[in-house]
């Protein structure tokens, strides 16, 4: 038996955006600046060490670095179509729609 993409085999898949495990970090968004600054230099430092660059190539990770607005606006959307797709495929036993989540 040959394996297939979901994306191949199922009608409206192709339209969801790629499925990846989001894994990030986050402080209170009342967090003091100069804290917040302090946190964006230590995690810069970090992913630029050897040993961080080792364990994103061995868990073939993709680090991106979006700011906390751009984080929650890709999220919202990706949670959006996510849902609608479940619905059209008929995975879902209420629409996204009783939720007042738009359709994409």
């Amino acid at each position: 038996m040959t394996l297939r993409p979901a994306r191949a085999v199922l009608a409206g898949a192709a339209k969801a955006p790629e499925v990846v495990q989001w894994l990030g970090t986050a402080i209170p968004g009342d967090t003091p600046q100069d804290i917040k600054n302090e946190w964006a230099a230590a995690l810069k430092k970090a992913f630029a060490s050897d040993k961080m660059q080792e364990v994103i190539k061995r868990r073939v990770m993709r680090p991106i670095g979006w700011a906390p607005a751009e984080s929650k606006a890709k999220l919202c959307e990706a949670d959006k179509t996510y849902t609608w797709v479940l619905q059209d495929l008929k995975l879902t036993t209420k629409s996204p729609a009783d939720f007042n989540i738009p359709k994409p």
